[in-house]
């Protein structure tokens, strides 16, 4: 992808992101963070390979891609508004800071830190590396959310974020 496509991706998404902030507030707080956690890193999964379909049958149509990235993962992305409010209610009170943070950044660090690695290492056998990668871990983050929400349901994990009241 050309430097200035991704500028206009990474734009798009930046915009779709910030105008969708507030929806996202208020589908928090009725809807759950649960609930919309799993269906955010769904979301994920299925724009993944989607939106690099795109980019590799349209390479030089810069709106088609700036488009398709920007806004698939531009909403995609939206709806993970509460992912750090979901993660951090796992934790009971006394370490949620610390239990959060460590959790948080040895995520960023494996997961994005070696993303270009395996995505460069995957390119030789196909084009799609970086949509099977974002699709990859769209899919077991969802699945995790499942199956805490399942774990919360029988009663063997106290999920703080699925109450009738919100706050």
């Amino acid at each position: 992808i050309p430097a200035a496509m991704a500028l206009w991706i990474v734009n798009i998404a930046t915009m779709a992101a910030s105008m969708m902030a507030p929806v996202m507030g208020y589908v928090v707080d009725t809807v759950g963070v649960g609930k919309l956690a799993i269906v955010g890193n769904a979301a994920v999964a299925l724009t993944g390979i989607t939106t690099y379909h795109i980019f590799i049958t349209n390479p030089s149509n810069i709106l088609i891609c700036g488009l398709a990235g920007g806004l698939g993962f531009g909403i995609a992305g939206t709806l993970l508004a509460g992912s750090q409010l979901f993660a951090s209610e796992l934790f009971p009170t006394h370490v949620r800071n610390t239990a959060l943070g460590v959790c948080y950044n040895m995520a960023v660090g494996t997961i994005g830190g070696f993303g270009p690695l395996m995505v460069t290492a995957l390119l030789p056998l196909t084009l799609y590396a970086p949509g099977i990668y974002i699709c990859f871990f769209g899919t077991v983050s969802c699945v995790t959310c499942i199956v805490s929400y399942l774990h919360h349901k029988n009663g063997t994990l106290k999920v703080v974020h699925i109450r009738e009241d919100p706050y």
